[in-house]
């Protein structure tokens, strides 16, 4: 198969391995920002019931 915007040629192989990549880059942006938005809101309430 060759891709349509820079003409390189891939085999089965490559493109499941491409594919495998892109998606465990995705997974890995989302797990992050799920971490993040987590760790946000337990700062958030720590801080909240030292003020009390």
């Amino acid at each position: 198969m060759t891709c349509s915007s820079c003409g390189r040629e891939f085999n089965k192989d490559e493109l499941i391995r491409e594919n495998i990549d892109d998606h465990f880059f995705e997974i890995k942006k989302e797990v992050m920002k799920n971490f993040a938005d987590e760790l946000r809101k337990s700062i958030k309430k720590i801080i909240f019931r030292n003020q009390k």
